[in-house]
């Protein structure tokens, strides 16, 4: 008796050691290392394509209001998921990744761009809908136009996205987020 009880007070620990993969983004920003901040991106819009080579491209677009202080912010992302995986088994390896992310965050003052890798996990619904997990992802800001807001600097990223498939909004999101890549002056 005191063994099962011994063990499920071991599996309840562990259990609250895990963390729940939060839906949409989470954004950490280490702009202050000693004050991580985090944000929370929920996408009004998230679709997803499937091209010839079977890379699927996931792409979304959040809007938030502005405030007395600040402009509204147009948040976009486009998650490149290679069927051929790079070098790196475990997303425990640094040096591997799944997929490249770019991020772009857009206002009245100015607009910046942030480039990253990470490992998605994706997995088609019954319903054609995809499921994504982003586990381990990075960022850093590759470029800026204007004066963009300034919010993230280098961040980590997880999150869970729900696509619908829909090749024509993925493509006119993609497009979009680079005609905002294309007039950004490089950070690097």
């Amino acid at each position: 008796m005191v063994q099962v009880a011994l063990l499920a007070s071991l599996c309840g620990g562990l259990l609250a050691g895990c963390q729940r993969v939060p839906r949409g983004l989470e954004l950490t920003s280490y702009q202050d290392p000693y004050f991580p901040q985090r944000f929370r991106v929920a996408f009004d819009q998230c679709v997803y394509h499937v091209d010839g080579s079977g890379d699927i491209h996931i792409a979304g677009r959040a809007e938030t209001a502005a405030d007395d202080t600040a402009d509204a912010i147009t948040s976009l992302l486009h998650i490149h998921v290679f069927w051929r995986p790079h070098p790196g088994a475990t997303f425990v390896n640094p040096t591997g990744m799944s997929a490249t992310l770019r991020y772009v965050e857009h206002s009245a003052a100015g607009t910046a761009v942030y480039g990253g890798t990470g490992f998605v996990y994706p997995r088609t619904q019954r319903d054609r809908t995809l499921l994504a997990q982003i586990d381990s992802g990075t960022l850093a800001l590759d470029s800026t136009t204007g004066r963009p807001p300034e919010r993230i600097g280098d961040a980590r990223l997880r999150g869970r996205l729900r696509a619908r498939r829909d090749a024509h909004q993925t493509l006119d999101l993609m497009r979009t987020i680079k005609l905002h890549v294309g007039g950004a002056q490089s950070e690097r």
